[in-house]
């Protein structure tokens, strides 16, 4: 596959074909590394020994990385002691440490720079690889050289990997008769030192000679280089032709992913669908991206330096301002386990690598349209909620809302206003916290209300402010679909100001009555229609009439007819004829004149 890919590059292959040819050199690597685990594993892996100058050999091979430290801006120093004599060693085998150490000791340094020291110490050759990266947890040292360990949210430049390079490292350094050692300070740096007996001659039978790969070196420092901000559109915007004028500006979509050929494969697809794409090479960058650029969705790698895509997840979830945006989660990891974290994590979709990319197109363009119904839905339950505000702020009645746990989640306007607070210094709060002693008078209504039970009941609040109020409160509970009580509306009337008015109602019209049953002159009161409704002591004891007879019926009907007609309009337009208005009543004891005053 790799020789025509590289015949075709040399006759002007094009950049996707440079990408195929890249990630080709990548996957001949991880097979030519497990490979070599599990020949090593089995038993059946044995070293080559032959003569060489190891001091040469390793600069050599450190010096395949010079480039990519420089752009990375780091140090890269190689210190490396004469020998008398050549060293008996597998030059394939001793490749694949001296590039897994450096390639590691690259991934995770940020700062700074990465020492190699080659050096002879009694009949040992020593190589120690020290670094001033991220370092290693110390709960996590005594399983670094172990097979598929890997150390979840490491901060590095990348966290692609298989977890078995130091794993293969170990093996091949004991297959050279000697060990591996690793020493770390987490956020100071690590080191590791391989020790191999330092031997001229052939330490064990020479095995039949293996195909070497001359990709090797090249392999390693390409996919180092692939590690960094890329000049060609990582961490910037891709967008596709320029808008002509007055056209509509194209959707913008962050994508984070930390392998640059993987970054632009998707760019393109989503540029040619019509997107505008931000590119971005871990989780933190995603975030401060979402938060400059407000897209229609987040597309994101799992596994990713700083910030992973699940913690880029629950982060843009639990911030109000980016909640609402969609997000999808790449990863090559399968199973429904992970699917279950992503989803979980807050992710719309979860998309495992590979993909068919009318498939990731597909999902996208769901996953946006999906959020702008939710978006529209959102605002009409916000709409709809601030009509209920308005509703409920403009009633006379305290209006609230408390749930499960007694804790206030809405208050109207006049609630508020009772308790001397804002809405907002109330919201969240608990109900015995805001009542305070008055808690102790509704507790036990507020707990049947919590059972399932309408409550209706009048009491005497004892207020912080201001002498006690006299209320009648009505609990009504509120039930889920599933006939639970996830809550009670509160409605309080408070009656205080109006059972005082008609206190002093009764207290006058009492007055009244008593000052016209002791009048020596016969009082009475009529609707405008003239019927009355009240009719004072001198008036029974004048007519004879019983208070049956005489409320409700119609004083001008006791006139002659000639009269009634000049009665009623009186007493309908409320004003008295002039003079006195005479006339004779039926009474028990005859007919007398009688002076009627308006």
């Amino acid at each position: 596959m790799l020789g025509p890919l590289e015949d075709s590059l040399r006759q002007g292959g094009d950049a996707q074909l440079e990408m195929v040819h890249r990630n080709g050199m990548r996957l001949l690597r991880l097979v030519n590394t497990l490979l070599d685990f599990s020949r090593a594993e089995a038993g059946r892996a044995t070293a080559r020994f032959e003569p060489t100058d190891i001091a040469a050999f390793t600069t050599e091979l450190a010096s395949n990385f010079r480039s990519a430290f420089d752009k990375a801006g780091l140090y890269l120093r190689v210190e490396v002691e004469a020998f008398d004599a050549p060293i008996a060693v597998d030059r394939d085998m001793w490749e694949k440490i001296v590039l897994n150490l450096l390639s590691n000791a690259f991934k995770f340094t940020l700062e700074g720079g990465v020492t190699l020291t080659l050096s002879k110490a009694d009949d040992e050759i020593q190589l120690l690889i020290a670094d001033t990266g991220v370092g290693i947890p110390e709960a996590h040292l005594p399983r670094v050289f172990e097979r598929f360990h890997r150390i979840e949210n490491q901060q590095g430049r990348t966290h692609e990997g298989t977890g078995i390079g130091l794993a293969l490292v170990a093996d091949l350094a004991a297959l050279h008769g000697g060990t591996v050692d690793v020493a770390s300070v987490e956020g100071q740096g690590a080191s590791f030192t391989v020790r191999i007996p330092a031997r001229s001659e052939r330490s064990r039978p020479e095995a039949p000679p293996r195909a070497g790969s001359a990709h090797t070196a090249r392999a390693f420092v390409e996919e180092a280089l692939r590690w960094l901000p890329q000049e060609d559109g990582s961490q910037q915007a891709l967008s596709g032709q320029a808008l002509e004028k007055g056209a509509r500006p194209r959707p913008s979509i962050v994508l984070a992913d930390d392998n640059a050929d993987m970054r632009a494969y998707i760019a393109r697809l989503l540029d040619e669908a019509g997107y505008e794409v931000v590119l971005v090479g871990d989780g933190q960058a995603a975030l401060e991206a979402v938060r400059q650029t407000k897209p229609v969705l987040v597309l994101s790698d799992v596994m990713m330096p700083r910030l992973d895509g699940i913690g880029l997840s629950r982060v843009l979830r639990a911030d109000a301002s980016t909640a609402a945006v969609p997000i999808i989660l790449l990863s090559a990891r399968t199973g429904e386990e992970a699917q279950i974290e992503g989803l979980g994590a807050g992710a719309d979709d979860y998309i495992t690598k590979p993909f068919v990319a009318r498939e990731l197109i597909a999902r996208v363009q769901t996953a946006i349209n999906q959020a702008g119904h939710r978006a529209a839905l959102v605002a009409q339950a916000e709409n709809a909620a601030a009509q209920l505000r308005m509703v409920a702020d403009a009633l006379p009645a305290l209006v609230a809302y408390v749930d499960g746990d007694e804790r206030y989640r809405f208050t109207n306007r006049a609630y508020a206003d009772w308790f001397g607070q804002s809405s907002d210094d109330i919201l969240g709060r608990s109900l015995a916290e805001v009542l305070g002693e008055a808690y102790e008078t509704v507790r036990a209504h507020m707990q049947e209300a919590l059972r399932g039970e309408r409550v209706t009941f009048e009491a005497e609040i004892p207020l912080k402010r201001g002498r006690p109020r006299r209320v009648e409160a009505t609990y009504l509970p509120d039930f889920d679909g599933a006939g639970q009580v996830r809550g009670v509306f509160v409605f309080v009337y408070d009656m205080t100001d109006r059972l005082a008015k008609d206190a002093a109602l009764a207290e006058s019209e009492a007055r009244f009555r008593d000052m016209a049953d002791n009048s020596p002159v016969m009082i009475w009161v009529t609707e405008a229609d003239g019927a009355c409704t009240y009719l004072s002591r001198r008036w029974y004891e004048f007519t004879g009439q019983s208070q049956s007879e005489a409320l409700g019926s119609r004083l001008a009907g006791r006139h002659p007819p000639r009269r009634q007609g000049l009665v009623r309009g009186s007493v309908q337009r409320r004003q008295c004829p002039p003079g006195r208005l005479h006339t004779r009543i039926p009474i028990a004891r005859g007919r007398r004149p009688l002076p009627l005053v308006h």
